[in-house]
């Protein structure tokens, strides 16, 4: 399964994209939900709130 097929499908969010990905087709794809992000974002030190889309883009492009 292609992660651009599945993106395409209306409710498929990153999250759930990359679970999709990681359990079912056994692809390296990090699913990464807000707990992740709030320890994440206390680590590498990013101030912004992980709530706003911009700041979650930054998850999503690591």
């Amino acid at each position: 399964m292609k992660k651009t097929s599945l993106k395409k499908l209306k409710g498929i969010g990153p999250y759930t994209l990359g679970a999709i990905l990681s359990i079912a087709f056994n692809q390296p794809e990090p699913a990464v939900d807000g707990n992740v992000m709030r320890v994440m974002s206390r680590v590498f030190h990013i101030e912004e709130d992980i709530a706003k889309p911009r700041t979650k883009k930054i998850f999503e492009e690591w």
